[in-house]
């Protein structure tokens, strides 16, 4: 009896879970477009359709592959093929962090597992994503994201904003955050979560300083 309840679990989550896949983008939250670009992992990608609006994501999806592009767009600097090529890359890396919450959550942030255990990278679930959606209409209507959530505990929305708040910071620099915190002990916890993401990602200046008051009230 219990083996066909966990079979039946397992059969529902693969439903909920259908074809996402954060690196790839198929599946992912907001409107995207399928591209292929040689030379970036993973080649075939469905980026968010404002991403293609930047320049260089424009040209190199028009060329078809890094290289191509590099032919028409040879370095002025000196640097070697490689260099050039992996700067090229990185510069899309980032263009793509900037856009697509889902790839960088899966790619660079790290979170608590639960139940102890090693780090893990965060790979939305089936409610994050549903909620990272209405995020996405907003933002790519140049909306300001204003939402009120009535959740459940425990699904992960609270972690999720927060990685929201820590991109946004880390990306952009241009939001003004202040978190009234009702204990010491959550305070520290979300600056220590920020501290946990800025390990291969980079630490945010605006985050740079913590300020706690008054000690009664602690605010982040």
């Amino acid at each position: 009896m219990i083996s066909e309840i966990l079979n039946e679990n397992n059969r529902r989550k693969s439903l909920l879970e259908g074809s996402f896949d954060p690196l790839t983008g198929a599946g992912a939250p907001g409107s995207r477009k399928e591209v292929t670009i040689a030379g970036i992992d993973p080649p075939r990608m469905f980026l968010p359709a404002d991403m293609l609006s930047d320049p260089l994501v424009s040209e190199l999806v028009e060329a078809g592959s890094v290289a191509v592009w590099i032919r028409h767009h040879p370095s002025e600097t000196g640097v070697s093929p490689e260099q050039y090529s992996q700067h090229i890359t990185d510069r899309f890396e980032r263009i793509r962090c900037s856009h697509d919450f889902t790839y960088w959550a899966a790619r660079y942030a790290f979170i608590k597992k639960k139940g102890g255990g090693d780090d893990v990278l965060f790979r939305l679930n089936p409610p994050q994503r549903r909620l990272v959606g209405l995020f996405e209409e907003d933002r790519q209507a140049g909306m300001p994201i204003r939402i009120i959530m009535l959740k459940a505990r425990q699904w992960g929305g609270s972690a999720l904003c927060y990685l929201l708040i820590y991109l946004n910071l880390t990306e952009y620099q241009r939001i003004t955050l202040l978190l009234k915190i009702i204990n010491k002990r959550a305070s520290r916890f979300l600056y220590q979560l920020c501290i946990l993401f800025s390990k291969s990602y980079g630490f945010p200046s605006s985050l740079s300083s913590v300020v706690l008051y008054p000690k009664a009230h602690p605010a982040v």
